[in-house]
């Protein structure tokens, strides 16, 4: 019944629509609806999972944003919120890049503690925990890899006898009570990781309406398109109609937590030379030779096809970009606008049409049912040049990749709901069995009230 729920939370299911999808009677629905409502496990009129189950604090960081909010079990984002863009953000110490996140946290659960709708009882938030997606590759441990976070704080001990705190331990403790009371109640995860698990779930939302004949499972590649380039797959298991899929899922991290590093695959010279022949007069070459990734690294796909690989072209063009970290994001989102740029607009499709290449790998190896194309650089241009590339795969396995592309409106939370979906999904989906009880949704989650933000502010 609380499965059925959570699958046909997306629409304003009716109690006997609920009950057909269920497979139980009305009289069943109206008893547990009664029941788990006294423990706020559910919530009437429109029939949603309640507060009861917990809020998650969920954040997320980019080149130069900063966004978060509270997502409920349903998968519902609360009291979203973004911090002044601030470029060259993750050259910052530990010190000030966790301020950041503790600013945003702060206005987060000031708002949060201010909406009635989320109280349980009495003016203050049952929280699940606190979960952060990071740019950057983190390894088993809960470390960053990588030079994406480049201030060597991150990446050393802070003495000879310390110990390198995890991300999220670093986060907890920066948050403060009650959050670093027990420091298992903060998380890390990888920003494609985190796209991923919001596509995910909004894909089996979707297809708890279908009625797919082959209900067969799915495999779903999300690619992170920005500054940098990111990708990770997940598996969903064969539909149920009463169960969401979501809740079985298989986000695949690999053996150290590095999988769907797409932005590292090399790119020959050859490849380069092939797609950007019969280039615009003044339209700059791709500097296989002197462009480095963030690794460090020469001749990567995200040294070559990101939106940073994008605007160090546009420069080399005669287009001014880069004179400070600011104006060189606000210029290159203006050029990927300007659709009567024809420097612009070729150089976007050879980044998609690089880009598209390298998609051949990761789609012959899982065979997906959906590429599903996110970030500020997946612009509609992007897009056409990966769709140009994909007789290199639609020949061998037959054209059945389908190709979605989600636009900034879609997009610039993604990252922030899929990192609470993270934790929901661990600490309630994957319990739901057992949210019978009040004592166990009071174990489930813990207290913050006025007198936490205070100390925090």
């Amino acid at each position: 019944m609380v499965n059925a729920v959570l699958a046909t939370g997306h629409v304003d299911t009716t109690r006997v629509e609920l009950a057909d999808v269920a497979g139980v009677s009305l009289r069943s629905v109206t008893n547990v609806v009664r029941d788990l409502g006294s423990i706020a496990v559910l919530r009437p009129d429109p029939l949603r999972l309640g507060v009861g189950c917990g809020l998650v604090l969920s954040m997320a960081l980019g080149s130069e944003s900063a966004r978060g909010g509270l997502l409920d079990a349903n998968g519902v984002l609360r009291h979203a919120m973004k911090l002044p863009a601030l470029p060259g953000q993750l050259a910052l110490t530990p010190e000030r890049l966790l301020g950041r996140l503790r600013e945003l946290a702060d206005a987060i659960l000031a708002a949060g503690l201010e909406d009635r709708e989320l109280w349980l009882g009495e003016p203050a938030l049952r929280l699940l925990g606190v979960n952060v997606a990071w740019p950057a590759p983190i390894d088993r441990a809960g470390h960053p890899r990588g030079r994406v976070l480049s201030d060597a704080a991150w990446h050393t001990p802070p003495s000879q006898a310390g110990e390198r705190r995890s991300l999220a331990e670093q986060v907890a403790l920066a948050l403060g009570p009650p959050f670093s009371d027990h420091l298992d109640r903060a998380s890390a995860i990888n920003d494609a990781n985190a796209d991923a698990l919001c596509v995910a779930f909004d894909h089996a939302r979707a297809r708890a309406l279908e009625h797919d004949e082959r209900n067969a499972p799915r495999v779903v590649l999300t690619v992170r398109i920005g500054g940098g380039l990111g990708a990770a797959i997940v598996e969903l298991p064969t539909h149920t109609r009463n169960v969401l899929s979501f809740i079985a899922a298989r986000l695949m991290v690999g053996t150290n937590g590095y999988a769907g590093e797409l932005g590292h695959l090399p790119v020959s010279k050859a490849t380069v030379r092939e797609v950007t022949a019969k280039r615009p007069e003044g339209l700059a070459r791709i500097d296989h030779r002197h462009w480095a990734c963030s690794c460090g690294e020469h001749g990567h796909l995200e040294a070559l096809a990101s939106g940073t690989a994008f605007a160090r072209r546009m420069q080399n063009s005669g287009h001014e970009v880069m004179t400070d970290a600011a104006r060189a994001i606000k210029n290159t989102r203006a050029l990927i606008a300007d659709r009567g740029n024809v420097h612009a607009q070729r150089a976007l499709l050879d980044c998609g049409r690089l880009i598209g290449r390298a998609l051949a790998n990761p789609i012959l190896m899982h065979d997906p049912h959906s590429v599903v194309l996110t970030g500020y650089f997946a612009d509609e241009q992007v897009v056409h040049g990966i769709e140009r590339e994909r007789h290199i795969w639609g020949n061998t396995i037959g054209d059945t990749v389908t190709i979605e592309h989600l636009g900034p409106a879609k997009y610039a939370y993604n990252a922030v709901r899929g990192a609470g979906l993270a934790v929901v999904r661990r600490r309630v989906l994957r319990r739901l069995p057992h949210l019978l009880h009040a004592e166990t949704v009071a174990r489930l989650t813990f207290r913050f009230g006025p007198e936490h933000l205070h100390a925090m502010s």
